[in-house]
């Protein structure tokens, strides 16, 4: 679990930096999964090979959002259908890694009113 921890204090620290989002505590993050991601960059001579973990903040509205323009240009809030319509629309608009993603159980999990708050997933999945 101290990796856990770690990536919770990094996203809190990263929710700051891009995002101006402040006040954030690491109970109020949850971790929905370790997942193993590899993808080479098209027309890029580089790649990624990661562990990244995958964390569910709620009920934070874009209006906390004072966003650094060095690192983020837009965001948007969007339903589950309607990021699904967009990810097949605009696939060029998406990192490799959400698209993988896009394609697990988790995903639409993120999405759901019903979704198990109380449990904590760390286990480590392989994106293929």
């Amino acid at each position: 679990m101290d990796g856990v921890i770690g990536a919770k204090k990094a996203a809190i620290r990263k929710l700051e930096h891009e995002l101006g989002i402040t006040g954030i505590n690491v109970n109020q993050l949850q971790m929905s999964g370790r997942y193993i991601y590899q993808a080479e960059m098209e027309n890029a001579p580089w790649g990624e090979h990661e562990l990244d973990y995958a964390l569910i903040l709620r009920g934070v509205g874009r209006e906390r959002c004072n966003i650094n323009k060095n690192e983020v240009s837009e965001i948007r809030e969007v339903d589950f259908d309607e990021l699904n319509t967009w990810m097949r629309r605009e696939p060029e608009s998406f990192t490799p890694w959400l698209k993988l993603f896009s394609q697990t159980a988790t995903f639409e999990k993120w999405w759901s009113k019903n979704a198990d708050r109380s449990t904590e997933d760390t286990h480590i999945y392989k994106l293929h």
